[in-house]
C-alpha cells in the first residue's frame, strides 16, 4: 500500500520523489509480480498491485510475455558444464580453473561469466592456507570494567580520555 504522506497529497511516489522519478521500474519487483501471477493463474488483480508498487501494468504484461534474454539462456547452458567440472575436481576448483577447463573443452566463454554463474550457484573453490585468527576470546574470561558505561561524551575538556587498543599487524613485525 502507499505510505500515508502520498495518500494525503494524492500523488504517486514516483512523481513526489526526484530520485524515483528518474528510475525505471525495478526489474526485481516486476519479476516478483510476474512470479506471483504465475503461481496464481486466475490473477485479475494486477492493476491494484502495480498501482501500489508505482509501476505500470504494461510492465507486468511485457515482462510476462518477454522471451528470456540471450545472457540468461547462455548462463543456463553453461550451468550444467560448470557444475560438472566443479564436482569432477572434488569441488576445489574456483572460477579461474573452471574457466580454463571449459576453454580446454572448446567452450568459448569469458572468465567473468564463469565467475558470475558460479556465484549464482553458490560454488566456490577451496582457499589455500590457513585463516589467521588474531584473537580467540573465551566466553568465560573476565572482561575489563566499563568505566565510562559507553558514554563517550565529556562535560568539559580534559575530563574523559578514551583510547582504542588495537593490534596492528604492520607494526608487530617491526622490532
Amino acid at each position: 500500500m502507499r505510505p500515508p504522506e502520498y495518500e494525503a497529497a494524492g500523488e504517486s511516489p514516483r512523481r513526489a520523489c526526484p530520485v524515483l522519478s528518474r528510475l525505471r521500474p525495478h526489474a526485481a519487483v516486476i519479476a516478483s509480480v510476474v512470479a506471483f501471477g504465475g503461481l496464481c493463474p486466475p490473477f485479475p488483480a494486477v492493476e491494484p498491485i502495480c498501482q501500489a508498487l508505482a509501476i505500470a501494468p504494461s510492465s507486468y504484461y511485457a515482462a510476462r510475455s518477454r522471451a528470456p534474454s540471450a545472457r540468461s539462456v547462455r548462463d543456463e547452458g553453461l550451468t550444467a558444464d560448470i557444475v560438472r567440472i566443479h564436482r569432477v575436481n572434488c569441488a576445489v576448483h574456483g572460477a579461474r580453473k573452471v574457466w580454463h577447463a571449459l576453454r580446454r573443452e572448446g567452450t568459448p566463454v569469458g572468465h567473468d561469466q564463469v565467475a558470475r554463474v558460479m556465484r549464482g550457484l553458490g560454488l566456490a573453490g577451496a582457499v589455500r592456507g590457513k585463516v589467521k585468527r588474531t584473537t580467540v576470546s573465551s566466553e568465560l574470561s573476565p572482561r575489563p570494567a566499563d568505566l565510562v558505561e559507553r558514554v563517550f561524551s565529556a562535560p568539559a575538556p580534559n575530563r574523559l580520555w578514551v583510547a582504542d587498543i588495537e593490534r596492528h599487524e604492520a607494526l608487530s613485525t617491526v622490532r
